[in-house]
């Protein structure tokens, strides 16, 4: 018998990096069998702690230096053109509800080209150089030593994911981008 599940994680950052909120929710089959949702807040110091609500409230405290998912991706970013190979990082988003997750990353030297987002076209936002990047991804909470799960993709250095595999071991899922279009910056 066929089974549909559904998942929608939607998170907003503060610009400066110091706040996150974050919704989640499973459907399968149409039923809702997981919901939550939060708040990240950090620090002047750079600690930070992060609220989950569902039904009950877990709070998960951060210790500095912890990452947002937009500072991970302009670490891996800034690390790629260094030339560095490896990234270690511990980051939380809200995308899993055991909170903050070691993000370790193999970043391979960078490949130049555009890459196709329709048969014929590349997109304006899909050209330059991309790095294949591999991350293993660690729940902070546990001392299992192997990843959770893990995720292999091309990073372009508009911080732009040109296609991932996300790989739970009993299962793999792909993306592609179908259409990126710039958005405009709205009037203040």
């Amino acid at each position: 018998a066929e089974a549909e599940s559904l998942r929608n994680i939607q998170t907003w950052e503060a610009k400066d990096g110091r706040s996150s909120t974050f919704r989640f929710q499973v459907a399968e089959n149409g039923a809702t069998v997981k919901a939550y949702h939060g708040n990240i807040q950090f620090a002047d110091d750079g600690t930070g702690i992060a609220t989950y609500e569902a039904g009950e409230v877990s709070t998960f405290d951060l210790p500095r230096g912890t990452l947002l998912s937009t500072a991970h991706t302009l670490a891996l970013l800034k690390s790629a053109a260094a030339h560095e190979k490896f990234l270690s990082r511990l980051v939380i988003d809200g995308s899993f509800d055991e909170g903050p997750f070691w993000i370790t990353a193999a970043i391979a030297p960078s490949h130049e080209g555009n890459i196709s987002l329709t048969k014929d076209r590349p997109g304006p936002l899909s050209e330059g150089r991309y790095w294949p990047v591999g991350m293993a991804y660690f729940p902070a909470s546990s001392d299992q030593t192997t990843p959770e799960y893990e995720i292999s993709q091309n990073l372009l250095g508009t911080g732009i994911t040109q296609s991932m595999l996300q790989d739970f071991g009993g299962f793999t899922l792909a993306f592609k981008p179908v259409r990126m279009e710039p958005v405009s910056a709205p009037p203040c």
